[in-house]
Formats: C-alpha cells, structure tokens, sequence
C-alpha cells in the first residue's frame, strides 16, 4: 500500500519537489525490501513515467538508467522488463537529439529480439519505430526506421496493433518526408496495407489522414487546390459514413474546406 501511494504522489508531479521525493522513497523503500516485486513494479512504473515527463535529457537518462539496472536484477520479472521498453519507447519520443533517440531504439530493438515471447515488448518496439519516423531529424534514418517496422509486420502479420504501429508510421512518412517521391511510396504501401485488412478501420483511417497530409503538401505547392483535389477526394470517400465519430472529426473537418 505504501509503495502504491507512493507512486500516485509521483503522478502529474515529477518535476516537482514532492514528486521528486516521493520517487526517492519509492526507491529506498524498493531497496529495503528486495523480496516484494510489487514495489519494485511501482517504482518502475514512477521511473518510465519520469523518462516521459521530465523536461531534461540528464534527469531523463538517469531514470533510464535506474530502470536498465532494475530489469537487469529482475530478469525474472517481464512486467519490469516490459516497464524499460516502454521508458525507452518515451525516451525515442522524448529525447532532444537524435544520436541519444537511435541508442534507445537500438537498445529497444535488442530486448524485443532477446524476448521474441513477449508481444507486449515488441509491441513497444513498433511504437518506437512510428515515434522515430515522426522524429529523426532526417529522411535516410527515417526510411530505415519504417524497414525495420515493415519488417516486424511481416514477420508477425497476426499481431494488428503492430500492422496499426507501420499504418502510422507510414501516415507520419507522408507528413515528414522531404520529397514527393518517397512520400507517394510511402501512400502506396498504406494503401495496398489497407486494402488487404479491410476489417481493420484504425488502418483505413490512417490512410484517410495521410491522403490529408498529402494533400496538404500539394496545397503548400505551386499545384494549390487544384493539385490536392485527387487526395481530397479518396480521403472523402474513406470518411463517409464516418460522421459524428470522433477519431474522424479531425479528417472530416479538413476535407470540409474543399467543396464536394
């Protein structure tokens, strides 16, 4: 009970003296008591939010690495090794500079590949390979961030939340990528990948929000209007019957601007 309060007082507070502290006492109380996996889980759990939540990358790494060393001690324990993927899935998203965020995401890629068993792991690995394409800085890493994601897809083609983890990937490549044609490859593949899991609608909506974002991109051009028109229009078609759904408002507000 203890350790438990100890982490809801870390929650919404980690850059805060009283969060700060309730996380130092989270930590004694985990050392003092070596033989209750409940407590280190929740110090893990205050240890993977902080990666997410703390403005610095020193403060950041830090808990990383108390973290690392937790799941080092406990190999035994997937729930704190799953904790450490996900603290390094935050710290792809979080960190300020890409040579700490490809570390993490290498060092994510070689825990998923030490525990093949454990779809939760890889699960986060898919999320930080979608983080890094949104991220990295340039387009050479950002294409082999999407191979690896293609590639973990592939291999498990009966895991839809990973297939979900390339749709987006591939929604965010369209976004982020400098030229028009890998951008127009990258809605390609998400095309072809939405056609063949017709019954998966996360998919097709990721589609519809990367015809925007091409379609953006067109607007942004010398082509203007005119030239977003195609993208427009497979976008609107993907959306009926969408109305008043919330995941779609976004989508469905954009395509408002051009008139049927």
């Amino acid at each position: 009970a203890l350790a438990q309060a100890l982490f809801n007082a870390t929650v919404g507070r980690e850059m805060t003296e009283e969060g700060q502290a309730a996380l130092a006492d989270l930590r004694k109380l985990a050392e003092e008591h070596p033989d209750e996996p409940e407590v280190r889980l929740e110090l893990a759990k205050a240890l993977t939010n902080a990666v997410l939540k703390l403005e610095k990358d020193g403060p950041r790494q830090g808990a990383l690495d108390v973290l690392r060393k937790l799941a080092e001690e406990h190999p035994d324990e997937p729930e704190v090794r799953l904790r450490l993927a996900q603290a390094l899935n935050n710290a792809v998203l979080e960190l300020e500079k890409d040579g700490p965020r490809q570390a993490a995401l290498d060092e994510l890629r070689k825990l998923a590949q030490a525990h093949p068993d454990e779809p939760e792991v890889r699960l986060r690995l898919a999320k930080a390979l979608n983080n890094a394409v949104l991220k990295l800085e340039k387009d050479g890493p950002r294409q082999d961030a999407l191979a690896d994601l293609r590639a973990l897809a592939e291999e498990h083609p009966d895991e839809p939340e990973v297939r979900l983890g390339l749709a987006m990937a591939l929604t965010n490549a369209v976004f982020k990528l400098g030229q028009d044609g890998p951008r127009q490859a990258a809605l390609a593949e998400l095309r072809a990948l939405a056609q063949a899991h017709p019954d998966e609608p996360e998919v097709r909506l990721r589609l519809a929000q990367a015809l925007c974002n091409m379609a953006i991109h067109r607007m942004n051009s010398l082509a203007g209007h005119w030239g977003a028109e195609p993208f427009v229009a497979e976008a609107r078609a993907l959306a009926a019957g969408h109305e008043g759904e919330p995941d779609w408002a976004p989508v469905l507000a954009f395509l408002a601007q051009f008139p049927a």
